[in-house]
Parts: structure tokens; sequence; C-alpha cells
């Protein structure tokens, strides 16, 4: 498998493995609110678009030439934040069903997800696509 997707799953590993933790530790904090673990889920499948999207932009942005790549780099960048802003502006619409910290704090597992890539590779993603080697 190329390097590019190892990291792509590795962090997709880590976006639902963090919202997972958040939502236990969020719902034992709030006392089991299913408004503050909503809004993590809500927040960690808005993390997994991201991810998906930068992965597939990536991958065309590294096809053109550089002129055309910057732009596009820079046209994708910009849809991923309005993509964060809607959200944001839904969960503050939808704050009966969806807590706006959790919101955030599932965003930003994509985030603490590339910070801990390394680890998510070594420790699970490596030993799930090299059994044995």
């Amino acid at each position: 498998m190329r390097e590019e997707k190892e990291t792509f799953w590795d962090l997709l590993i880590g976006i639902v493995g963090l919202s997972f933790i958040i939502c236990l530790i969020g719902g034992a904090a709030t006392k089991g609110s299913g408004v503050f673990i909503a809004g993590v889920c809500y927040g960690g499948v808005v993390a997994l678009i991201l991810a998906i999207h930068m992965f597939k932009s990536l991958e065309k942005t590294l096809d053109l030439e550089e002129d055309g790549a910057i732009k596009h780099a820079r046209k994708m960048t910009a849809i991923r934040m309005m993509i964060m802003i809607l959200a944001v502006v839904i969960a503050l619409y939808l704050s009966d069903w969806l807590n706006l910290v959790g919101v955030v704090l599932g965003i930003l597992t994509l985030k603490i997800s590339a910070y801990i890539q390394p680890f998510i590779h070594k420790g699970i993603t490596s030993k799930l696509l090299y059994k044995g080697r």
C-alpha cells in the first residue's frame, strides 16, 4: 500500500478512536449526556469528511502544474474551512440535540489524530497491514 494511503488510514483510525475516547470521558463527566455524545459523534463525522476531502484533493493537487496546484490547494482549503464553519453553524442551530463543545472536540480529532499518527501507525496500522512481517 502506498504511504499516503497508510497515513490516510492512520488518520481515520485516530479520528474514530479519539472520538470514542472523548465520548467515554465526556459522557462520564456530563453524566451520560446524549447531547454531548451526539455532538462529538457529529464532529467526528465532519472530521472524517474533512480527512477524505483532504486526501482526495491532495491526490489531484499533486498531479497539477505548480501554479495550478497552488490555486487548487487554496481552493480546497477554503472549501474545508467552509465545511467546518457550516458544521458549527448547524450545531448552533441544533443546540437542543448537539452540544457545541462536543462538536468542536469532534472536529479537533482530525488535528490530534495528525499529531499522534506516527504512534497509531506503529501501534495499530502497521500490525493490521503487515501481519507477521
